[in-house]
């Protein structure tokens, strides 16, 4: 997860050189993860590689994550009730994500790091109206209305050039069309 990064300068997305300063006990356990592959690596030979995943969307299953919980309550309801509107994330398409491991699975880059998703980030509040434009929502969105997670980050971005080097993959679902995309899936 990209979250095992915590807090960093606003502004520059992150690399697989990017410091990891987990801030929640999900972001450790994912470092230790990690870890543990190295160690396992180092004991016993074991072969790894390690994606640091970016927030996925373009579920037709599943409304838990946001981009899918915003989309679902315009389509569903006159008020929209979300967390804190100032956190940045970037996001990635599933199509996307779905290229990604197959391109590992094919081309098996043993103890490579890779960072995940396209260079997008923008504050929660700007991904609100990108949704409400293109759900055509007229409803009211009511911010701070879900508890604040502890241990927030504020900014989650990412530099997917290495994965481009490695294994001459990248994103190419564009924010807005792939919110498109999720919006048809949802109505």
């Amino acid at each position: 997860t990209m979250e095992t990064y915590g807090h960093q300068p606003h502004g520059v997305p992150f690399t697989e050189e990017t410091v990891q300063r987990p801030a929640a006990p999900y972001a450790v356990a994912k470092v230790a993860a990690e870890k543990y592959l190295a160690y396992m690596d180092y004991a016993y030979g074991f072969p790894s590689t390690i994606l640091r995943q970016t927030n996925t969307y373009g579920r037709s299953d599943n409304d838990f994550f946001v981009v899918e919980r915003i989309i679902t309550q315009m389509l569903r309801q006159d008020t929209v009730r979300l967390g804190e509107p100032d956190p940045w994330r970037n996001f990635l398409h599933i199509s996307d994500l779905v290229d990604l491991y197959e391109n590992v699975v094919l081309q098996r880059p043993v103890g490579e790091t890779f960072v995940t998703g396209p260079d997008n980030a923008l504050p929660i509040r700007e991904l609100a109206d990108l949704c409400r434009t293109l759900t055509g929502f007229a409803g009211n969105i009511e911010w701070n209305t879900i508890p604040k997670r502890p241990g927030e980050i504020y900014y989650l971005n990412s530099d997917p050039t290495h994965a481009g080097e490695v294994l001459g993959w990248a994103p190419k679902v564009e924010l807005e069309e792939g919110l498109a995309a999720t919006v048809d899936l949802w109505r």
